[in-house]
């Protein structure tokens, strides 16, 4: 993360942006977690477009995670809508 010319910047940054979105869905603040979410979706876009692959994709079941992130529609959406995403937990790796 200290290499503000790593692309792979974005992937930690998506997954922080979810996270963020989570707490903000355990606040119940559905403003908080749409706005955090579409945040972490411009970066998993980012990722795609650019190709970005790094160790850490795989130990994160990053298609999954994306998948969920992109379930949560953009506008409109409800705090139900984040339920499976703030369920979702990475796989343990060694």
């Amino acid at each position: 993360m200290e290499d503000r010319q790593d692309p792979a910047r974005n992937v930690y940054w998506a997954v922080i942006q979810v996270a963020a979105a989570c707490i903000h869905y355990r606040d119940q603040n559905l403003v908080g977690a749409q706005g955090m979410n579409n945040k972490a979706k411009e970066k998993f876009r980012r990722c795609r477009d650019q190709k970005i692959i790094t160790d850490l994709r795989p130990r994160l079941n990053w298609d999954e995670l994306e998948s969920l992130s992109f379930a949560i529609p953009e506008t409109e959406s409800k705090l139900e809508d984040f339920k499976k995403i703030f369920e979702f937990r990475f796989t343990d790796y060694k």
